[in-house]
């Protein structure tokens, strides 16, 4: 008989989320404000931020008890996490060659923030076997997922890691009008001055938090958004495990008596990232060994890989009632020099 593990990230989930019986309840009837009224909020997240709060307030009501502050803050920011991720339960695993290629490429230079607003799901969760986080602690992965303050100008980024430590939260990244870069800058600025204005309570209690130790994670963080920001190119290498040929999407509700619901996943799902891509980097890895030891000690330049880097562009008519849309490509690594300039396939 062969027993099937149950994933590190869905223990949590279920660990999490047991605390509130009632939570897909509770989600639908929320949700109903936005099928009666799309505008509400954006399509990219499942709830805003205070309908999260909500939830965590009625089941305070319920059992009785009174979290402080702070407690009701991280609870929320996990409940919004785990609680859509919840839907989808996607987990995204990385070919390591590629893993390594992508860490390893030229940082982006001015890639919209908003760009981040692209990712196949609400909410997702990436294996990062290898990784280390900033105190030399394993990082088995990562949620990440965009948050949506109605009393905020813009959303964040928010990103969980899942070490052997526990799971905690980085410091949310504010998507506006700036580059992704600019992004991470302003959340370690707001940090440092503690500058961010007290739209509610919680916006309150969450710049009152320190986050200081957190100043040295800006390498870190940087990595993961790396991960990210493949996940949001256009045509990403991105397949199911087990259903090759489908690519991840936001959950979709379902027509039961009474009207739409969303219901969750049933079990995790399995996404290959850059297995292509990663088979690739091999074959080029191997001709350029092969073509280094034709060379010989010959004066002609040896061929060489040059680093993968970020390609992007906007598309439609600069002055029109539609906006752009940005085109983000991830370049692979190239084999410069060997017969002719070889270069790997485009993703």
């Amino acid at each position: 008989m062969i027993v099937q593990h149950t994933p590190h990230p869905v223990q949590t989930l279920n660990s999490f989320c047991k605390h509130y019986p009632d939570l897909t309840q509770q989600v639908n009837a929320a949700w109903s404000k936005k099928l009666a009224d799309p505008g509400l909020w954006p399509d990219w997240c499942l709830l805003p931020m205070d309908e999260w709060a909500r939830i965590i307030d009625r089941q305070e009501s319920k059992i009785g008890i009174v979290r402080s502050m702070e407690r009701k803050l991280r609870d929320c920011y996990f409940l919004a996490m785990l609680g859509t991720w919840r839907y989808s339960q996607g987990i995204y695993r990385i070919d390591s060659d590629f893993q390594k290629a992508l860490l390893d490429s030229e940082p982006g230079k001015n890639i919209p923030a908003d760009i981040l607003l692209h990712m196949p799901e609400w909410s997702i969760y990436v294996e990062t076997p290898g990784e280390i986080w900033q105190d030399d602690t394993a990082l088995w992965g990562f949620w990440a997922s965009i948050a949506f303050f109605r009393n905020l100008p813009y959303p964040k980024l928010q990103i969980a890691i899942n070490t052997c430590n526990g799971v905690r939260f980085t410091p949310d990244l504010p998507l506006g009008e700036w580059t992704v870069e600019e992004a991470l800058n302003r959340e370690m600025w707001d940090i440092d001055r503690k500058t961010i204005p007290a739209c509610n309570i919680y916006e309150k209690i969450e710049r009152e938090i320190n986050f200081s130790k957190w100043r040295s994670s800006h390498v870190h963080i940087e990595r993961l958004l790396r991960i990210i920001l493949y996940c949001c190119c256009d045509k990403p290498d991105i397949d199911d495990a087990r259903q090759p040929g489908t690519s991840p999407q936001r959950p979709q509700a379902k027509q039961v008596k009474g009207g739409f619901r969303l219901f969750p996943a049933n079990a995790p799902r399995f996404w290959t990232v850059g297995n292509n891509i990663g088979e690739q980097l091999r074959q080029a890895q191997q001709d350029n060994q092969e073509k280094e030891t034709s060379c010989g000690s010959g004066r002609s330049r040896r061929p060489h890989l040059r680093r993968g880097h970020w390609h992007g562009y906007w598309t439609g008519p600069r002055k029109s009632e539609v906006p752009q849309k940005f085109i983000l490509h991830w370049i692979p690594p190239q084999l410069i020099r060997g017969s002719g300039e070889e270069a790997l396939q485009e993703v």
